[in-house]
């Protein structure tokens, strides 16, 4: 495996669980983004994980970044910047003292995947490895990113 092969896999796997933890947001979080998303009226926050693990199962041989990222935008209505302004700018304890969802740290792990899409679209091989070296070091509010990796598998 290159390492622009491993650099799409692990992106696979980042968007999958941004766009996944994306769909946990309700109005309250951030009502612009959450307007613009296609989650008001949908059964998308309900049944996210399945259809981000579907995408992800069903773009396993997509090499471009750019088409693996429309698989989901297209679905929740949102970017990948979109998933960074939400969890970054967006209200996420909701009175609380701890994320249950979103917040920074989705907001790093978004941004990680921003960069890796740019690293991989312009074969900055520096870049990707960096941020393979990144990856499984980014948290989520629970944890490490990469223990929702086993959360991806196909069938």
């Amino acid at each position: 495996m290159t390492q622009r092969d491993e650099a799409i896999e692990i992106y696979r796997k980042v968007i999958s669980l941004v766009y996944r933890e994306l769909g946990a947001m309700r109005a309250e979080n951030h009502e612009v983004l959450h307007q613009k998303s296609s989650l008001p009226g949908s059964e998308l926050a309900r049944d996210r994980k399945d259809i981000a693990r579907r995408i992800y199962c069903g773009t396993r041989f997509e090499s471009d970044p750019h088409r693996l990222e429309a698989s989901y935008s297209h679905v929740w209505g949102l970017s990948l910047e979109d998933a960074l302004d939400a969890f970054r700018d967006g209200d996420w304890l909701l009175g609380g003292r701890k994320y249950s969802f979103g917040g920074q740290k989705w907001a790093a792990i978004a941004d990680a995947a921003i960069r890796l899409r740019t690293a991989i679209k312009s074969d900055d091989q520096v870049a990707m490895l960096a941020l393979l070296d990144e990856v499984p070091l980014l948290t989520h509010n629970n944890g490490p990113l990469t223990d929702k990796f086993r959360e991806l598998i196909c069938p």
